[in-house]
């Protein structure tokens, strides 16, 4: 027995019962192929087990759902007023509704940095004002009389240092 041929036995059974002619013939091609008998005595099984099975319960709505399916001009079925938190409005007021969110986020956002950079420079001038401070009261002024020898001490920087020739003859 061909593989077609065994695969042409199993439709027909799914399909019908065999009358008693085929089912002697099928019995005479099984006793030259026993190889093929186990598999189709799993495939009788298998078959009177699904035709046993009771049919599944149908919605209410079924005709209604596959006559919309198979016809594309019909409406489409109502739908809520809400999906995924959004109403059904049309689509350039949902256009308009997503940019004035995207202005108002980015508002919010302006807002913030705004508020962020005002509060930064305000903190650096206290610093800054802080050091100020501290720096002015750290140092004092001078006195007067180092203010008036002021001349006198920069000549003296200004000088080149003469060698001490006696100092160097005695060392020697």
């Amino acid at each position: 027995m061909n593989h077609n041929e065994f695969e042409k036995w199993l439709e027909t059974i799914q399909r019908r019962p065999l009358s008693p002619a085929e089912q002697s013939q099928l019995d005479d091609v099984l006793a030259r192929n026993p190889d093929r008998r186990l598999l189709w005595l799993q495939e009788i099984a298998l078959t009177r087990l699904l035709v046993d099975l009771p049919d599944a319960p149908l919605p209410p709505d079924f005709t209604r759902r596959v006559l919309t399916a198979t016809d594309p001009t019909a409406a489409p079925a109502s739908r809520a007023p809400w999906r995924f938190g959004w109403p059904h409005l049309p689509r350039p007021a949902l256009g308009f509704a997503l940019a004035g969110l995207v202005v108002l986020f980015g508002g919010i956002g302006f807002l913030v940095q705004q508020h962020r950079a005002q509060s930064h420079l305000v903190i650096s001038v206290a610093d800054l004002s802080r050091q100020i401070e501290l720096v002015a009261n750290a140092t004092d002024l001078p006195a007067v009389q180092v203010l008036q020898d002021f001349e006198a001490i920069y000549h003296l920087s200004q000088t080149q240092p003469l060698a001490d020739d006696e100092l160097l003859a005695a060392l020697q």
